[in-house]
Order: C-alpha cells, then structure tokens, then sequence
C-alpha cells in the first residue's frame, strides 16, 4: 500500500460523504487530484448552496496495484488521476474554503471541525 497526501475539489455534500465513510468513489472509473497546486481545484469544488468553494487534502491509501497518472487538464496543469473501479480509503486532513475568488482560503483542520464547517 502506497500512502500519499493529495488535494481534490468537490462540493460540501461529497465531502461529507468522504468524511463520513472515509473512502473516495472513483466516477467513471476514475479519481481526480492534484498534488501541489490546490488553489486550482477550487473550480472542481464549488457548492452554490454554501456559497464557496472547497479543496479537502486527504491521506490517500492507494493499493500496490494501482499508480497515479500525471495529465493535465483544462484550468489544472497539476492533475493526476488514479484509475480505479473501486472506492479508495483515504482520511480528509483538512479542508479549504474560499468563499470569493482570488481571496485566501479559509483552513479547517480534523474531522469533527470540518464537519462545523459544512454543516454549521
């Protein structure tokens, strides 16, 4: 098992979920990160019901079978995709929350605090 610690955008409700089982599902068979440039995922993790935009940085458990893949796609030149059709563990570290662009994130750290966070 290789441990890595990686960003991803997505809204407050996946979060929780990620939160809450401590697992990513991949969609199509794939997961999406970034390694060092989280500022750029925060398109990926706009929530219009919370009004901001949220990057969490997990502690990803990634299986000695499977490898990340570095791309790079629209608005993200730091990509890497790890192709699975299988959930993968990971334990969210903390979460970024930008509520205008071009502001410096807001930085929520352990679970129970992001959870505030999103829910309060």
């Amino acid at each position: 098992m290789k441990i890595q610690e990686l960003y991803h955008g997505a809204n407050g409700d996946k979060i929780l979920g990620i939160v809450r089982t401590g697992s990513m599902v991949p969609q199509d068979d794939k997961i999406f990160f970034s390694k060092w440039q989280p500022e750029t995922l925060f398109q990926h993790g706009g929530d219009i019901s919370r009004k901001a935009a949220f990057v969490i940085r997990v502690r990803v458990s990634i299986p000695d079978s499977l490898d990340l893949r570095q791309v790079t796609t629209p608005g993200v030149p730091d990509t890497w995709i790890l192709d699975t059709s299988e959930p993968v563990a990971v334990k969210v570290l903390e979460l970024q929350i930008r509520r205008r662009p071009g502001e410096k994130p807001e930085v929520v750290k352990g679970a129970d605090e992001i959870k505030k966070a999103l829910t309060g």
